[in-house]
């Protein structure tokens, strides 16, 4: 350790002299160099300042120049230089040789030197303190040893009964390794049934985890499919209703809508009659005609019927409708004469008055076909105003007397045909399953 000096610029430009050069490693307080007798020499310290450090030689002076030392901490040697001139090379060199002698000194007794006077009595103190334990310590091995020896002597008396029972405890020892020797046996079989389980536990715990996660996707698709069944089940139920609803509906009913209007039957709101007291115009009847033959055909179409004695030609205000035994004579369903229509008996203005009249006739003789077809599929079904020949509830439909009774007449062809129509959406609905 190197000792520490104002020199090393903590004084700066104060003058300096060998009483301010080394300061107490204790206490930081400059230390007063003092000369003794028996002081070292200018050529040991001179040596010590100039030689290898490495050298054997140095390291004697320095054990020499540590024992010259004596009580104190810091010698000067008897030279007779000016001392009022610090800064002479003798000095410097003086003072190099002194710290290097208080570095070997701090290494060799571990304290860290110069001190003063003060520091190196309390120093002393505590140097004696641990004399004191050390001593201390010495006294209690001492005694260690005193009893050790009395043991092994009384050991020597007691030897044989200890040697029978060292043999018994070497073959309870021996019994016991073998024991242990078992037991480190069965720990490695343990232990190899346990890493084969802790192996089969992983492989269990794989397959578990495998196992639920198929458990999850199906049951993931389970509940999709459930609600693709809800919902598909609804879609049927929905679609019942809606057949339902179809099959309660008849469509015939909306498409030819036949209702009376006061004393006249009407067809799609068609008036289909004359009376003095109010008047219809001819194109209103002949619609009201097309309406009819148009009707005629769907119903024989829906219940795959084939009139037997007419041919029906829907062709709406100038439909036609002819006789099977005179194919080529196409009858018209229209008049447009409205001065010449009601006609005696025996009498006719015009041969499209006679056409006329045999498609009325021919007419009426296929709403009695188609019912007589109706009676022969359903036993419980009749036709409400019964039909012979011309005649419809005794009302002729061919020639009238009068416009209120071929009116009437009218009435009761359409509430026939508002029966059949019924008869046909139920026939429908049954798929033809009356006999």
């Amino acid at each position: 350790r190197k000792p520490r000096r104002w020199m090393d610029g903590e004084l700066g430009g104060m003058a300096l002299n060998m009483d301010s050069v080394f300061v107490c490693q204790k206490c930081r307080k400059p230390i007063k160099i003092v000369t003794r007798k028996g002081g070292l020499k200018e050529c040991t310290l001179l040596s010590l300042r100039s030689a290898d450090p490495s050298d054997a030689a140095i390291k004697k002076k320095e054990t020499e120049a540590i024992k010259a030392l004596g009580e104190s901490f810091v010698v000067l040697s008897d030279t007779k230089k000016d001392s009022k001139n610090p800064r002479a090379p003798n000095f410097h060199a003086q003072v190099q040789a002194l710290t290097k002698i208080f570095e070997v000194v701090s290494d060799n007794c571990q304290i860290d030197c110069p001190i003063c006077d003060h520091c190196h009595g309390h120093v002393q103190k505590i140097l004696r303190r641990k004399i004191a334990d050390i001593k201390e310590e010495s006294e209690g091995f001492k005694k260690c040893i005193a009893e050790l020896s009395k043991t092994s002597s009384n050991m020597g008396e007691s030897s044989q009964d200890e040697k029978k029972e060292l043999e018994q405890e070497r073959k309870l020892s021996r019994e016991v390794e073998k024991q242990i020797e078992e037991i480190h046996r069965e720990r490695e079989k343990l232990n190899a049934v346990t890493s084969k389980l802790e192996r089969e536990a992983k492989q269990l715990e794989k397959f578990e985890q495998s196992f639920w996660e198929e458990f999850q996707e199906l049951q993931l698709e389970a509940i999709n499919s459930q609600e693709k069944i809800g919902s598909i089940e609804q879609r049927i139920e929905l679609t019942k209703q809606k057949l339902e609803q179809l099959e309660c509906t008849n469509v015939y009913n909306d498409a030819f809508y036949i209702s009376l209007e006061g004393h006249f039957g009407t067809i799609n709101g068609f008036r289909l009659g004359r009376l003095r007291s109010e008047h219809v115009e001819w194109d209103e009847i002949n619609a009201a005609l097309g309406q009819v033959v148009l009707l005629l055909k769907c119903i024989a179409k829906q219940v795959k019927f084939e009139f037997k004695s007419v041919d029906l030609y829907p062709m709406g205000s100038y439909s036609k409708i002819a006789d099977r035994r005179k194919p080529e004579v196409m009858n018209e369903l229209h008049n447009y004469n409205s001065n010449e229509f009601f006609l005696r008996q025996g009498s006719s203005s015009s041969s499209a008055g006679k056409r006329f009249h045999t498609a009325l006739n021919l007419l009426l003789r296929a709403v009695m076909e188609l019912g007589d077809f109706g009676e022969r599929m359903d036993k419980s079904f009749r036709l409400p105003k019964r039909i012979k020949n011309d005649k419809i509830e005794g009302l002729s439909i061919q020639t009238v007397a009068a416009e209120s009774d071929w009116t009437k007449a009218m009435r009761y062809l359409l509430l026939n045909l508002k029966v059949l129509l019924a008869w046909c959406s139920k026939y429908s609905a049954s798929g033809g399953a009356y006999k």
